[in-house]
């Protein structure tokens, strides 16, 4: 017995028999890459197989215990349902795609700034051409330099890592 059929005996047993020959065949597929990987040289694989495999082999020993509203419940089901696995394979699918763009406070704080002293000068320009009716062309050079300074900063926080 291979092990994409113990796997279909231990979780799909009680399952109807369309989706008991989905999941067979999505278990024997992922046995079936996971010997052909096997074989490749270590270092002819891309990142992401050298990942899948080495997630593969890990054991789950950690156990996160959640808890859902009845909305939020029903949504997960519907989900996982629709994809044809397990809740817990959802929710932890789920949890690996999310990324959190995490920013440090100071650097948000001097972007804030640089955008208060943007809006304090474009306050003043506006206050004087509605007064003279005139515009100045140090008062746009000088627009112009903190719009690129925000500009950096932004550029700057992007490249940091998450």
């Amino acid at each position: 017995m291979t092990k994409a059929e113990k796997n279909y005996r231990r979780d799909y047993g009680h399952k109807d028999s369309e989706e008991l020959a989905l999941n067979y065949s999505r278990d024997s597929l992922k046995e079936e890459l996971d010997n052909v990987l096997e074989t490749v040289n270590p270092d002819d694989l891309t990142e992401d197989e050298k990942a899948y495999l080495n997630d593969r082999k890990q054991r789950k020993n950690h156990t996160l215990n959640i808890r859902f509203n009845d909305t939020e419940w029903e949504q997960i089901c519907r989900q996982a349902e629709l994809l044809k696995v397990k809740k817990s394979s959802y929710v932890r699918e789920c949890a690996k795609a999310s990324h959190f763009l995490m920013i440090d406070q100071n650097d948000m704080e001097d972007i804030i700034g640089a955008i208060r002293g943007l809006s304090a000068n474009v306050n003043q320009i506006a206050l004087r051409a509605n007064k003279n009716g005139k515009i100045y062309d140090e008062d746009i050079a000088e627009m112009k330099s903190k719009l690129e300074e925000i500009s950096y900063r932004s550029v700057l926080l992007q490249m940091l890592p998450a």
